[in-house]
């Protein structure tokens, strides 16, 4: 009831578009949604015995690079003093779960240093995926029933982000010599495009979070 009560504030604060006409059935799709979802996060909670969370939690660091920052979705506490560090995402599901067993998870891993550096301790980390109310959790059995995520590398967070420096030491040495990279559509990989054994893969692309399109070429046909 709570939380139902609330999402009808939500509702016309932040998504007034599901307001207009024609669009009811839309909106308590999105309600019920939610509300499930929402259900379903309390009870993993509960069953791992957790006494504090945190939502949106502003934390601040530092690496090698300089400094770090970031809101930590939820930062779940329980009862021996174990941190989760947990990412809430819409959907996205496949993507997620291929993010944790191919060692992909680069924006869990910098939450994960932020909160070490802040509590002293190391999170567990994982991801919420609210459409389908799942929880995947990489390696780790701080919530009994949550899908536990194992990397096909066997590495764990720290070693991760081990590669994780070396790759930006990598790309911070190109950028002081002069050279960018610019992965879009239609180009080719070159010696110069992969950090070797010790860093990250590097994807093909990465046009998908490309906010500069516009700077890096246009389809000839428009």
């Amino acid at each position: 009831a709570w939380a139902r009560d609330q999402m009808r504030g939500l509702v016309e604060q932040t998504g007034a578009v599901l307001l207009t006409p024609g669009r009811q059935s839309e909106k308590e799709y999105f309600v019920n949604m939610a509300v499930r979802s929402l259900n379903e996060l309390i009870g993993h909670l509960q069953a791992a015995n957790v006494v504090s969370v945190k939502v949106e939690e502003p934390f601040q660091g530092k690496f090698r690079g300089g400094g770090l920052n970031g809101w930590i979705d939820l930062l779940a506490t329980n009862a021996e003093g174990q941190d989760a560090v947990v990412d809430v995402k819409w959907g996205g599901l496949g993507y997620r779960r291929d993010s944790l067993q191919l060692s992909k998870y680069l924006q869990l891993a910098v939450y994960a240093q932020l909160a070490q550096q802040a509590r002293g301790r190391w999170p567990v980390l994982g991801y919420y995926i609210i459409r389908d109310a799942r929880l995947l959790m990489l390696d780790s059995d701080f919530f009994p029933k949550a899908s536990i995520i194992q990397p096909d590398n066997g590495e764990n967070h720290l070693e991760f982000w081990q590669r994780v420096e070396a790759t930006w030491r990598w790309r911070r040495e190109q950028i002081e010599s002069g050279l960018i990279e610019v992965p879009v559509t239609d180009t080719e990989p070159d010696e110069d495009s992969t950090p070797g054994e010790f860093g990250l893969e590097m994807p093909e692309t990465f046009d998908r979070f490309d906010d500069y399109k516009m700077l890096t070429g246009w389809n000839p046909e428009s």
